[in-house]
């Protein structure tokens, strides 16, 4: 199961380096092994789940898987618990409507940060869904081509945040520690953002790269302050 889901090594490759260790077993025989270590996991599984749920803060993500049988597209959830409870755990769907992350999530009363996606504020409301500023950069990474200049701009002011953060880390601040130098650091520097955020907004074409870059930031700005 590591080799399979750790190094991304096929169970039919798996077959020839076992027959080569003497051991003759066919691929069939595999997958039946790893359906049932996945039945005895499945408890383990349910209590990083439970445990995630008790974090303050969940960050949240969601990638789209092609299924071979049926032709179709599933979803993978991603959920990962705070510094209290660092777990990994993921959901798989066969669709992405709001009611899967809302299923995945019952009971759970903290912070959720995650996307623009709409379908996360079912989980408990707006009021507690965050913004994620590393899809916000990402997007001004992918307008480095069509408008570097404005790009690097736009990127300038992302540096200064993170390194914010680097230097919270660093120097293993905590509390009102935190909250101090966020407010005197990185406040100036979202000012100053959401300003040319607005400025830059009313220039660029809203289809362009660009032009859909600051239509994201700008609609995610209050989820991100």
């Amino acid at each position: 199961m590591l080799s399979k889901y750790v190094d991304h090594l096929p169970l039919n490759r798996q077959v020839s380096i076992f027959a080569r260790a003497g051991w003759p077993v066919t691929r069939t025989r595999l997958c039946d092994l790893v359906l049932k270590c996945g039945l005895l996991l499945e408890p383990l599984y349910r209590l990083m789940v439970h445990r995630v749920k008790q974090s303050f803060v969940i960050h949240a993500d969601d990638s789209p898987v092609t299924l071979l049988r049926p032709n179709r597209t599933a979803y993978a959830w991603l959920c990962l618990g705070d510094a209290s409870q660092p777990y990994t755990v993921f959901d798989l769907t066969a669709g992405r409507g709001e009611e899967y992350p809302s299923r995945f999530l019952d009971g759970y009363r903290g912070f959720l940060q995650a996307d623009g996606y709409a379908g996360y504020n079912a989980v408990h409301g707006q009021e507690r869904h965050l913004g994620c500023w590393a899809h916000v950069r990402r997007k001004f990474v992918e307008c480095q081509t069509s408008d570097p200049a404005k790009a690097s701009e736009a990127l300038a002011f992302l540096r200064t945040l993170y390194a914010v953060e680097r230097q919270i880390r660093e120097d293993g601040l905590v509390g009102d520690r935190v909250v101090s130098l966020r407010r005197s650091r990185a406040g100036p520097v979202l000012t100053q953002f959401g300003e040319w955020i607005e400025q830059e907004y009313c220039t660029v074409l809203p289809k362009s790269p660009l032009g859909q870059a600051l239509t994201y930031a700008r609609n995610q700005w209050p989820s991100l302050g």
